[in-house]
Order: C-alpha cells, then sequence, then structure tokens
C-alpha cells in the first residue's frame, strides 16, 4: 500500500511542480534556465541526503560500481531535463491537463511496451485483453479530457 500512496504523491507533486516551474519561468524570463535552475536545487537536495547517508553509514558507495555505469544510463539525465523543459514549455500553450493527459498517454504507451519485453531490467508483465482493455479506457479518458 505504501507504494502505490507514494506513486499517488508522486503524481500530485509533478503536477505542483509544473505550476512552480511555469511561474519560475516567468520570474526568470526562459524555459531552460528555468528548467537548470529546477535541475541545480534537485540535484543539492539530492546531494545532500546523500552526503548524510553517507556520514551515517547508511548509503555506501563503491567507486567499482560508478565506474560500470554504461553510456546509455547517462541518458537519464537528459529525458529528465529533456521532460522539465518541454512541461515547462508547453504548459502554457496548452494548458496542464491537456499537457498532463499527453504525457500520460506516451507514458502508458511505453510503460505497457516496457513490461511486456520486460525491457530495462524490469520484470515481464505480458500484456493481455485486460491491460489493453484498460490502456483503451485511460486513452479514451485523456481523449474525453482534451474535449472542449
Amino acid at each position: 500500500m505504501f507504494y502505490y500512496l507514494l506513486s499517488f504523491i508522486s503524481g500530485i507533486f509533478l503536477s505542483l511542480q509544473v505550476g512552480i516551474n511555469g511561474q519560475l519561468r516567468k520570474t526568470v524570463g526562459s524555459p531552460v534556465l528555468s528548467s537548470f535552475i529546477s535541475f541545480f536545487i534537485g540535484a543539492l537536495c539530492l546531494g545532500s541526503i546523500f552526503c548524510i547517508g553517507v556520514l551515517n553509514n547508511t548509503d555506501t558507495v563503491s567507486f567499482q560500481s560508478v565506474k560500470n555505469i554504461r553510456w546509455w544510463m547517462l541518458t537519464d539525465g537528459v529525458l529528465g531535463a529533456f521532460y522539465i523543459f518541454s512541461t515547462i514549455f508547453v504548459s502554457p500553450k496548452i494548458g496542464f491537463g491537456n499537457m498532463f493527459c499527453l504525457v500520460i498517454c506516451g507514458q502508458l504507451l511505453l510503460s505497457i511496451l516496457i513490461d511486456h519485453f520486460g525491457l530495462l531490467g524490469n520484470e515481464i508483465h505480458s500484456i493481455n485483453l485486460f491491460r489493453i482493455f484498460g490502456v483503451i479506457l485511460l486513452i479514451s479518458g485523456v481523449y474525453l479530457i482534451q474535449k472542449k
């Protein structure tokens, strides 16, 4: 239950973050600068939490594990930056509801494929009629929300 609640709260915070980033963009005048500020503050926050964990021996780091990072794993930061930038850039143009509907559609379609094929080291959850019907219902809901 904890993981479901955490996922739900994460979604709430994501919507809040886009709104805050939109105000930050208005203040600084640039979607790129506001994205940078967002990532910089996030990096400081995570760096502080990591350092506290290392000092308290609750988080250990192995330089060997850092050496094993593959190049494609570093694209994660690029993908995150693209997401933050695109939400800051797009939400004032098409609105939060439309933007998040399209974001959710993209997430649903790719996540079903990632689950089905067990990509990126994830456990396989095969596509079945229930999952297909669920995706159709969710995408239909997205369509209805976007209708004016």
